[in-house]
């Protein structure tokens, strides 16, 4: 039956906290942390020299989260409404925005999963970002916050094992906040900083994330089409979410019309943040939306025997957090507008990996 859950918008309940939801996860991994340090043999042999004589330094990519995390966080006041963030979010194209107190303390952030299940219960529109975080459904409320900071200092590879830990609790995230001077944090770290700085380590060479994966193909890391949830085309928009929220996934598989065994689209978080922000009704049919949107997944389409670099790549360049794997098509010069879905990569499963090798050192 359906497990849609809703608030009734009167008075009383506008500044209660929603009732208790399941939440996507990215996955359900159990980890653990470990401490990643450079490898020695890395060094041994004499430095390369410059035209002076002096040691080169060599870009091998980013190792650290102060790498890659420089600019401020995107940050609101915890008295601003979920409306307002799910704004901000869409505007500025970030997938979590931090939320300070009066007194500039930092209680908590607001990711595109929030909003998702904002809009899955339908909660008022002006309902207070502090009564949300304060609720069951928040991703990263206060009492975690702690538990999902790293300092800047900090390797890509710890960081990750961070996210990676927290995959199978009732706080999966892939989002840190990273530990800034004081009550202010240095910036948000998220599971596409780590793709590309994976893609930047590949492209220069010699970087030692990039190594460990250097033989990785998509088919790896990436999720089989049988374990992701699919709707048919004629699910309306909360159905699609419904199916994503009860899969504790961050996609849903749209499947094509009758007699069609393709794939229409994907939908993820990012596409349920839009339908917030432009109060597009849970009762629209989710092939109207994609059609409307003119969204296709074959440009951003991955084979499941490529290099995990290819896959990294497509993420980096176009900002996207998922990309659809392919079958190698029978014919090599086949596009891929006739290939089989074998399954989707995110870039989750990308930080996971690289927190997977951080356990195993």
């Amino acid at each position: 039956g359906s497990r849609r859950l809703r608030l009734r918008q009167t008075a009383s309940t506008q500044t209660a906290p929603p009732p208790k939801s399941s939440r996507p996860a990215p996955d359900s991994m159990a980890a653990t942390q470990s401490d990643c340090l450079a490898d020695p043999s890395l060094h041994k042999g004499a430095p390369a020299l410059d035209a002076e004589g002096h040691p080169q330094v060599v870009d091998h990519g980013p190792s650290l989260v102060a790498d890659i995390v420089g600019r401020p966080p995107l940050a609101c006041l915890e008295s601003s409404t979920v409306t307002d963030v799910a704004d901000l979010l869409f505007a500025q194209n970030r997938t979590a925005v931090a939320v300070a107190s009066a007194r500039g303390e930092i209680v908590g952030a607001i990711t595109e999963n929030d909003i998702l299940q904002a809009y899955e219960i339908g909660v008022p529109r002006d309902y207070p970002v502090e009564a949300w975080l304060r609720s069951d459904c928040a991703r990263l409320p206060n009492f975690i916050v702690g538990a999902l900071t790293v300092l800047p200092e900090a390797s890509l590879t710890e960081a990750a094992a961070v996210m990676r830990a927290q995959a199978s609790g009732d706080f999966a995230c892939h989002h840190l906040l990273v530990k800034g001077d004081g009550a202010t944090p240095h910036g948000i770290l998220s599971a596409l900083d780590l793709t590309r700085a994976l893609c930047r380590g590949f492209r220069r060479g010699g970087s030692q994330l990039a190594g460990r994966f250097t033989h990785k193909t998509v088919a790896d890391v990436m999720k089989p089409r049988a374990s992701l949830p699919i709707c048919e085309h004629t699910a309306t928009m909360s159905q699609v979410v419904q199916e994503m929220l009860l899969a504790r996934q961050n996609c849903v598989l749209v499947a094509g019309e009758v007699g069609d065994a393709g794939i229409l689209g994907v939908v993820t978080p990012r596409d349920i943040l839009r339908a917030f922000v432009e109060r597009t009704p849970g009762s629209t049919p989710v092939v109207n939306w994609l059609r409307a949107l003119h969204i296709q997944w074959e440009p951003r389409a991955v084979r499941s025997d490529a290099q995990l670099a290819e896959a990294a790549d497509v993420m980096a360049a176009n900002g996207v957090h998922h990309v659809v794997v392919a079958a190698p098509p029978p014919v090599p010069s086949s596009g891929m507008e006739s290939a089989q879905v074998v399954g989707l990569v995110s870039s989750t499963d990308i930080a996971y990996s690289i927190g997977a090798a951080a356990a195993m050192q």
